[in-house]
């Protein structure tokens, strides 16, 4: 596009130039100026006008000549354009190569999921998060565990409750519960012992009650995971196996789109990756990184993460996202 309004500019340029040179040298060999020269002076006044004339001409020839430096210097501009465009053009190619082969790795871990007695794939992702849902659910429902939580603790450092009720949940979500051992990752000045023994036997309970359930058996289950129940499921057995790798290469699938593209070409780029993800993927990825951020989770600050979340449908979001105050009816 620049290279056609240089051009343009140029060929119009150029024509007022010829136009105004030509003007200039018919006024010097005008007719009516010789017929008005004294006879006295007409060989002096000849030579005169003679020099006149080959002054113009030698202006004239400095103008073609600028002219056609001028052509020369487009024809090169023009060749140098193009080159550059192919080379982006060349460079656009294998970006896109590349980010294709990742997408493919991407579906192949996201396909090979598995949760026994739930599914592989899509499926895998959509129990994960609601099994997160539930626990987030549990903790905010159960007033023996909720009313000690701690949101003014001085470890919280003036975080959201959302954010530490997510915090609190993800933790128990990507490393499960185990009979003999408490979560200790999460500070007791935020979550006391107390009740992270009855969050844990609570989540045990529920967890030993849909291993033994029976076909026409247990109806119940958890809210959020009644969809489930009576599969024989092991809940809140920890999803770290499953989500750390997947969530890694989502890490470096956005390090590349960062590092090969502008500012401007990040949000189409980014689209190849979030189109082929669930709503349920990204609230996931929504949780997994207000998670990693805590305390300081209510950022401004934009980046790939907060785009990436983005598309997660408006319709939908408030029950996908854990800081809309509609995440839990």
């Amino acid at each position: 596009m620049k290279a056609k309004k240089l051009i343009f500019i140029s060929v119009i340029g150029l024509t007022v130039v010829v136009l105004v040179g030509i003007l200039f040298i018919n006024d010097g060999l005008g007719y009516d100026y010789i017929h008005e020269v004294p006879n006295g002076d007409i060989e002096k006044r000849y030579d005169t006008l003679l020099n006149l004339y080959q002054a113009r001409v030698n202006v004239v020839n400095w103008i073609i000549a600028c002219i056609g430096g001028l052509l020369t210097f487009l024809a090169f501009y023009v060749q140098f354009d193009y080159n550059n465009r192919q080379k982006e053009d060349i460079e656009q190619e294998r970006f896109e190569n590349k980010l294709f082969h990742l997408l493919d790795v991407y579906r192949t871990i996201c396909n090979d999921t598995l949760i026994e007695n739930v599914g592989k794939g899509k499926v895998a992702y959509h129990y994960m998060f609601y099994e997160y849902k539930a626990i987030y659910n549990i903790i905010k429902k159960n007033q023996a565990i909720y009313s000690q939580i701690n949101f003014n603790a001085e470890e919280a450092n003036g975080a959201s409750e959302d954010s530490t009720l997510n915090y609190i949940a993800f933790t128990y979500f990507i490393n499960g519960v185990t009979v003999d051992k408490i979560e200790s990752s999460i500070s007791d000045a935020i979550f006391p012992v107390s009740a992270k023994v009855i969050l844990r036997d609570t989540l045990l309970r529920l967890q030993d009650k849909s291993e033994r359930a029976q076909v026409g058996g247990w109806h119940e289950g958890p809210s959020y995971l009644k969809d489930y129940s009576n599969r024989r499921i092991k809940y809140f057995d920890g999803h770290r196996l499953r989500f750390v790798p997947y969530i890694k290469y989502i890490s470096l699938i956005l390090e590349f789109i960062e590092g090969n593209v502008d500012v401007e070409k990040r949000k189409s780029a980014l689209q190849f990756l979030s189109k082929e993800q669930t709503d349920h993927e990204l609230g996931l990825i929504y949780a997994h990184e207000g998670y990693l951020r805590y305390p300081q989770n209510n950022s401004n600050e934009e980046d790939l993460w907060q785009s990436l979340c983005e598309d997660i449908d408006k319709s939908i979001a408030p029950r996908i996202k854990y800081d809309s105050g509609e995440f839990i009816s």
